[in-house]
């Protein structure tokens, strides 16, 4: 028993070190900030303001004795019909997604426009040859065929083009 769960655990590290070395490269070092903004929108903006709105980049100046990174800007794209009534909200969004982190993350809120209801990303996407053969290298370590499908289907989408 004790030889499948040292396998179980070694498998699990292999494949968060793959994951991290996919999305630092594609996403940058702040990328597990962005994952957990994307993936917790609906509880920190409330169901009816994260239907229609989606966090598309996060940026920080240059801070490399920090801790925490502060200062930053949040991207949020929008239908553009409600950019103005958004416009009022920035500082009340912005204590939203801070209040979520736990510090003052963000300064900024950027509001994107865009012409239709904002979806959720797309799951297909365009990659070069060498993007896949990037990826499947880079899980290929990964034993468990299920876990290192889950891995390669992260590395597509940040290092692919949504179709």
């Amino acid at each position: 028993m004790k030889h499948s769960e040292d396998k179980r655990t070694y498998t699990a590290q292999k494949a968060a070190v793959s994951v991290n070395k996919i999305a630092k490269q594609h996403a940058g070092k702040d990328w597990e900030l962005y994952a957990d903004l994307i993936k917790y929108w609906d509880a920190i903006m409330g169901k009816e303001l994260a239907q229609c709105t989606y966090p598309v980049d996060i940026s920080f100046p240059y801070q490399p004795y920090e801790k925490h990174r502060k200062n930053g800007t949040l991207t949020i794209k929008l239908p553009k019909g409600l950019a103005m009534e958004f416009s009022f909200r920035l500082e009340n969004i912005k204590q939203r997604v801070n209040k979520y982190i736990g510090y003052n993350a963000f300064a900024n809120i950027k509001l994107e426009n865009c012409s239709e209801y904002v979806p959720a990303p797309k799951k297909e996407y365009k990659l070069s040859d060498e993007d896949v053969n990037d990826v499947k290298q880079l899980s290929s370590e990964i034993n468990d065929p299920e876990l290192r499908s889950a891995v390669e289907k992260l590395g597509f989408s940040l290092k692919g083009t949504p179709l």
